[in-house]
């Protein structure tokens, strides 16, 4: 059963008389943890790398970053990330670690700590949760978006991916590879800027500090609902239990 289909079904409500509830995306019992997602890699930003701090101000940018040296091809029984640069926006800006990050208001990401954890690991990693609103809007109509999310810490920036997430779902980020289960990239900057599948470290085999993290998000696009066989069956099932409900209503009213 796909994802969307059992996000449908996770949404139904009770089936009373002929009330058919049908959730839009997934909150409360049906919100999803997506982990640590999918790490796509690290870049070295400048003055070290080829690549500029990753801010609010620079959605397109990274955007292109992330299509042009990460892995956006959709795997099997995943929404097909068929965006373009445009379809980035800004989902969250994060601020120093020491502080927390920014939630709510044009964010559509919430954040829960520890963010300067003791013990280790010292700010090495937060939890969201998308919330779908940005300043009271639904972002994307509320349906599924993809999230990026770039974690900057010292000279680098990991990229997390998370595909197809629902209103409700939360996922982790983090800087400290054994963490995410992911190779140690090292400290040198390759001569691309980066390195695909890794998280740095601080040149002696740590982990640094998250300095902030922007996340960022597309539609997730080419999704269409295609119903299994065994899941039209349900569904149908419940249609003619309605109908039945309701022909009864009728005929004992006459």
């Amino acid at each position: 059963m796909n994802v969307v289909l059992k996000r449908l079904l996770g949404g139904i409500g009770g089936l009373s008389g002929v009330i058919l509830v049908l959730g839009v995306g997934a909150t409360g019992a049906n919100a999803t943890y997506l982990g640590y997602g999918e790490v796509e890699g690290t870049f070295w930003k400048n003055p070290q790398g080829s690549f500029v701090n990753p801010t609010g101000n620079n959605v397109t940018t990274w955007g292109n970053y992330i299509l042009q040296y990460t892995d956006t091809t959709a795997e099997a029984g995943e929404p097909s990330p068929a965006f373009n640069i445009v379809d980035f926006h800004l989902a969250s800006d994060g601020s120093s670690a020491g502080n927390g990050f920014l939630s709510g208001g044009a964010s559509a990401i919430n954040w829960s700590g520890p963010f300067d954890a003791t013990p280790p690991p010292d700010g090495q990693y937060a939890t969201w949760t998308y919330t779908g609103l940005s300043n009271g809007n639904l972002v994307n109509g509320g349906e599924n978006v993809d999230l990026y999310f770039a974690v900057d810490y010292d000279s680098k920036v990991t990229i997390f991916e998370f595909l197809n997430v629902a209103i409700g779902d939360s996922g982790s980020i983090t800087n400290n590879w054994t963490l995410a289960g992911v190779p140690d990239c090292g400290n040198t900057a390759p001569a691309s800027g980066f390195k695909a599948g890794c998280i740095g470290d601080n040149g002696s085999g740590s982990a640094e500090t998250i300095s902030h993290v922007e996340a960022y998000w597309p539609p997730a696009s080419g999704q269409t609902f295609v119903p299994e066989p065994a899941s039209l069956v349900l569904f149908g099932s419940a249609l003619l239990g309605s109908g039945w409900a309701i022909r009864r209503r009728r005929r004992d009213a006459a």
